[in-house]
């Protein structure tokens, strides 16, 4: 099991044990390639913007956010 880190929950402000939460929704992944693949784009993965870099991913963004409890509201 992985360790998770202590926190403030950015939904309740209590101090918890945070989750790794995903910042957009599994489901808007889906539709983001749809549209891609409908326009026939050679690379249908969504763009990830950071300060060092822009790049095409499979990969979601998530990051320690919620504690269970919220996590589970939002999920």
């Amino acid at each position: 099991m992985a360790i998770m880190p202590i926190g403030e929950c950015r939904l309740c402000e209590k101090t918890r044990e945070l989750r790794d939460s995903h910042l957009m929704p599994k489901a808007l992944y889906k539709i983001t390639r749809k549209a891609a693949e409908a326009d026939k784009q050679p690379n249908s993965n969504p763009v990830v913007i950071t300060p060092a870099v822009a790049l095409q991913t499979t990969k979601q963004v998530s990051d320690y956010l919620l504690c269970d409890q919220c996590e589970d509201i939002l999920g």
